[in-house]
């Protein structure tokens, strides 16, 4: 018998009675009686080849779960070449065994007119050999692992990681040096082609083709990944393994306990990144960590010490440094206005470093600076330019405009009395109640205070927090 994949496209199975018996396997751990709408696998029999077999191919297959779990009704719908492979297929999928449907504490085999379990099998044709690996490998590292994710080819990249997880199975004696190669290439692949998926899901990536319209990121090539990723830094620690980890944990499984286990790894070794990361989560109370203003504050000075060293990392710590002390009375070690002077010297730096003229630039750093020494008395209208070059949605144009028309303090301008944020523009509320408190006019300030209240406390969590601490806010807002 040689060896198979099987990749599972999908269960969704509705429960109907049919002379169900009572199983006590079918409920909660409590007693309870459960409904369930999905089948599990639970073993999974791999088809022996045809003894005419001689070239790749794959089979794709439907059937119903009855209510002891075994496949009935297995009908092929699609297979390549023809016929080939449909009898070991579908004698493979007869020996199966799920975890059926429940309906109200009882198993159920589901009817043949609803939508079937599907599932491919693929028929790879030679048998892997490490020349096949090594083309699989260049593969990668040519098309998946170092691109951008708009030009990972899933179906491709999905079989030349299939190749090599084929070689590793095949082989469980290789040196400890290969599993490394090996492991570290696809777990890389199977971050690339997941961040591909959620991308696609996420509309982040524009007009993908029609195969891959409907994917979903899957959860177990994850796991897998970072699997293979831990594998490779048990043996040789690298922080940035660590970070992407941490990513995929956080992004792709919504797992953050795991996420922030792994940011703490990296964040020992003193990747800048993973610190300023880990500064923002405890500061802000994000990702299930606790707010820790100290750690924060400690965190982003150690990233500040580590300069252009990691990229932008220190200096968007500078930012969030003069932010705490523009805001709050913890102690950062120095004045907002010298934060900020520290993070402009890093600029020439990194626009040199990335060959950009607005590095590490966010529209709400520009507006927020700008706002800040508007209130000292001090106008500079270059952070407003910055941040009108970084192409801002409407609303910030026209925030902009204003500002620059708008800077007696004394006479605000009406359109900062009539303006009120939406409930997806929290920086814009929280730049109009600084705003506010800047130009001292207590109308004003009354005014943009009750419209920013009247924003979602959860969806404006962060400005909530800081305009909390800086007392701009009423008592238990």
């Amino acid at each position: 018998m040689k060896n198979i994949i099987l990749l599972l496209l999908s269960f969704s199975i509705i429960a109907c009675v049919n002379t169900p018996q009572y199983d006590k396997h079918c409920a909660s751990r409590s007693g309870k009686p459960l409904t369930t709408n999905t089948v599990n696998s639970v073993v999974k029999v791999e088809p022996i080849y045809p003894a005419n077999a001689n070239q790749a191919g794959y089979v794709r297959a439907r059937f119903s779960v009855d209510q002891n779990g075994r496949p009935q009704n297995i009908k092929i719908f699609e297979s390549e070449p023809a016929g080939l492979y449909d009898s070991a297929a579908i004698n493979a999928i007869k020996q199966w065994h799920y975890t059926p449907v429940c309906q109200n504490g009882i198993y159920v085999t589901a009817p043949n007119d609803i939508q079937q379990t599907e599932v491919k099998l693929s028929f790879p044709w030679p048998v892997v050999t490490m020349d096949t690996v090594n083309k699989a490998l260049q593969y990668l590292k040519a098309h998946t692992n170092d691109v951008k994710a708009e030009d990972i080819n899933l179906e491709a990249s999905s079989e030349a990681l299939q190749q090599i997880t084929t070689y590793l199975e095949n082989n469980p004696h290789l040196s400890n040096e290969t599993l490394k190669i090996l492991r570290e290439a696809r777990g890389y692949g199977l971050k690339a082609i997941n961040f591909k998926r959620h991308y696609i899901n996420t509309d982040q990536i524009e007009e993908p083709t029609a195969n891959e319209q409907d994917v979903e990121v899957n959860k177990q090539e994850v796991m897998l990944a970072i699997d293979d990723l831990e594998f490779v830094n048990q043996a040789r620690p690298y922080s940035e393994r660590y970070r992407d980890m941490a990513g995929m944990a956080s992004v792709l499984l919504k797992d953050y306990q795991l996420s922030n286990r792994y940011y703490e790894y990296c964040a020992e070794m003193k990747n800048a990144a993973c610190m300023n990361i880990l500064a923002v989560y405890s500061f802000y109370g994000k990702k299930n960590n606790v707010i820790n203003p100290e750690k924060a504050i400690y965190l982003h000075k150690q990233t500040f010490k580590l300069a252009t060293s990691w990229g932008c990392a220190g200096y968007y710590s500078t930012i969030h440094l003069a932010d705490i002390s523009y805001f709050t009375q913890f102690d950062t070690g120095d004045t907002w206005q010298n934060w900020y002077k520290k993070g402009d010297r890093f600029l020439p730096i990194l626009k040199k470093k990335f060959n950009r003229d607005a590095p590490c630039s966010s529209v709400h750093i520009g507006l927020h600076k700008y706002i800040s020494y508007l209130g000292e008395g001090v106008v500079k209208t270059d952070y407003l330019d910055n941040a009108l070059s970084l192409e801002p949605a409407a609303w910030v144009i026209e925030l902009i405009t204003e500002l620059k028309a708008n800077t007696d303090l004394n006479q605000p301008s009406e359109y900062f009395f009539s303006t009120k944020a939406e409930q997806t523009q929290c920086n814009l509320g929280m730049l109009l109640v600084t705003f506010a408190h800047v130009t001292k006019n207590e109308k004003l300030i009354k005014i943009q205070t009750d419209n920013f209240t009247d924003l979602d406390k959860t969806e404006c969590k962060n400005e909530y927090l800081m305009l909390n601490y800086a007392n701009m806010l009423p008592a238990g807002s």
